[in-house]
């Protein structure tokens, strides 16, 4: 893949994160969605 479509999967990523965390902010479940991505990081990093 070239960098700009890098730079666009990356940027769509980002949007969708950011709107994950919106809209579980808005319906009360910001808890979950923080440790759902706390174990993905955790796993992603243990991979490495």
């Amino acid at each position: 893949m070239e960098l700009l479509e890098k730079r666009l999967i990356a940027s769509l990523l980002l949007l969708l994160g950011f709107s994950s965390l919106l809209i579980a902010a808005y319906a009360g479940q910001l808890d979950y969605v923080l440790d759902l991505i706390k174990g993905i990081i955790e796993s992603t990093v243990a991979g490495l």
